[in-house]
């Protein structure tokens, strides 16, 4: 078997006041991720639109940000396209602090994973 890309998504009620909270929580991606790159969309567009991306450190993975779905992608290579518990310990990593980040923003309303 090859693997070769991932995708975990969130879906919660829509977070009013998305950047306010962020910019506070921010944080919580540092460890994996590069800095974000906020949008400039208005709180009144379409909610699943992305407001934000963040790129992880090495450019495998990338987290896009709406008001309603959180997406996490990930494009694997070397090793990592044929062994399954490698893919598995960098999503759980990953997801830990992107899931952390999302429970603060949404008060521990995360419909589904």
């Amino acid at each position: 078997m090859r693997i070769c890309e991932t995708n975990v998504n969130w879906i919660y009620p829509k977070i009013t006041e998305f950047r306010k909270k962020f910019i506070g929580l921010e944080d919580k991606l540092k460890d994996h991720f590069l800095p974000t790159t906020l949008l400039p969309v208005p709180e009144e567009f379409q909610d699943e639109v992305p407001r934000l991306f963040a790129p992880s450190k090495r450019g495998h993975s990338q987290v896009d940000m709406a008001l309603t779905v959180t997406s996490f992608r990930t494009r694997y290579d070397g090793e990592y396209v044929s062994r399954w518990d490698l893919c598995q310990k960098y999503i759980q990593e990953r997801c830990g602090c992107i899931n952390g980040l999302l429970e603060n923003m949404t008060n521990n309303n995360i419909n589904f994973v």
